[in-house]
């Protein structure tokens, strides 16, 4: 057997891959030459996603109530910090404090919850700015609940400069 022969052998067993073969081919001393085997399927597996399309409308309503939720939790902890003073703010930079920290505590239950998706994102935006405008609804509707959450002078000024069953949007109150 000729060296051809024999490194043409060498190379057809290089290819059929098993026993004692590791798919490099050494060409002189130091060189080497890496053989790419070809795959052994042409079928793609399709790995199943861990939810269907069947969840996404429930995860667009969990994702609006999570921003309710948030902005509920944003007020509150606003009232913690500023010890319910009146922070002095215009309508227009009150809305926009309170849309910045309700979307704040959002994205850390976003983050939690795993709601990546630009729609959840958008349903949870959109719940924060719907009770940024309505919240003071909640203090109209359940005065005794939410005085246990803040406190009874807070309810009281809440009560006495907002109209219920309304929107407030910078600062003006739209009947609903």
């Amino acid at each position: 057997m000729g060296q051809q022969q024999e490194f043409a052998a060498r190379l057809a067993r290089i290819n059929r891959g098993g026993l004692n073969t590791n798919n490099t081919l050494f060409v002189g001393l130091d060189q080497s030459y890496l053989m790419h085997k070809a795959p052994k399927s042409l079928t793609r597996k399709v790995q199943p996603q861990a939810r269907g399309d069947g969840f996404a409308p429930l995860t667009l309503i969990f994702a609006l109530l999570l921003g309710i939720v948030s902005q509920g939790g944003a007020r509150w902890i606003r009232y913690q910090i500023t010890g319910g003073a009146d922070s002095g703010l215009s309508p227009d930079m009150d809305m926009a404090v309170n849309f910045g920290i309700g979307m704040a505590v959002a994205m850390v239950l976003m983050f939690a919850f795993r709601l990546k998706s630009f729609d959840q994102s958008i349903a949870t935006a959109t719940g924060v700015a719907a009770m940024v405008c309505l919240f003071h609804n909640l203090v109209h509707w359940y005065p005794d609940e939410m005085a246990l959450a803040f406190s009874p002078k807070w309810v009281n000024q809440q009560l006495a400069v907002t109209e219920p069953n309304s929107a407030e949007f910078r600062g003006i109150f739209y009947n609903i």
